[in-house]
């Protein structure tokens, strides 16, 4: 696979991690049709979508609808807001969130009304849209929040970490070689 061929594979696949993220709706369980129908690439990614998705074949729209809600919604360790465990409410959460919002606005990308920059499906939809470089520099400042949200979703046996295991695959794919090497160093 090329390089171009590769950013679109993964840009393709956090469009549909984004999509897979949101509340499932009557719309989402229609969209899930479709992905499968689509879902024959070859890419590290998929496999973590095909995952998810076989597992959430198994629920019923309300199981979904529950699971989603007791999730994301209740869950202090499981939120999708990549910026709340650091901050949690506070003022200092602020100027993390407005850092996200100067980088959509520079790249052209418009939030919808009420969308909070740091809701993973919006990073990730913001990533799918934005060259690999920008989606990079964002994606691993949260790496290590995606990491504790991928560990938090896999203890209670979620679907969902599955698609968090796709997105730190991507991540891993875009870190560039030198920060790699610097790890495995232990610098």
């Amino acid at each position: 696979m090329n390089r171009q061929t590769d950013e679109w594979t993964m840009q393709t696949s956090f469009q549909w991690i984004s999509y897979l993220l949101v509340y499932p709706d009557g719309d989402w369980t229609q969209t899930v049709r479709e992905v499968k129908d689509v879902l024959s690439i070859s890419h590290p990614m998929a496999n973590g979508i095909q995952s998810f998705l076989e597992e959430m074949d198994a629920y019923t729209p309300e199981q979904r609808w529950d699971h989603y809600v007791h999730t994301f919604d209740f869950g202090k360790k499981t939120n999708l807001y990549l910026t709340f465990a650091d901050y949690g409410e506070e003022r200092e959460r602020g100027p993390a969130l407005l850092e996200l919002k100067e980088q959509y606005a520079m790249a052209g990308f418009e939030l919808k009304a009420g969308e909070m920059p740091d809701y993973l499906p919006v990073v990730l939809e913001f990533c799918a849209h934005t060259n690999a470089e920008t989606a990079g520099r964002i994606l691993f400042r949260h790496a290590a929040r995606i990491a504790q949200l991928q560990e938090s979703l896999s203890q209670i046996e979620s679907p969902y970490a599955h698609l968090l295991r796709a997105v730190r695959q991507g991540i891993g794919m875009m870190q560039p070689k030198s920060n790699l090497c610097d790890e495995e160093a232990g610098t």
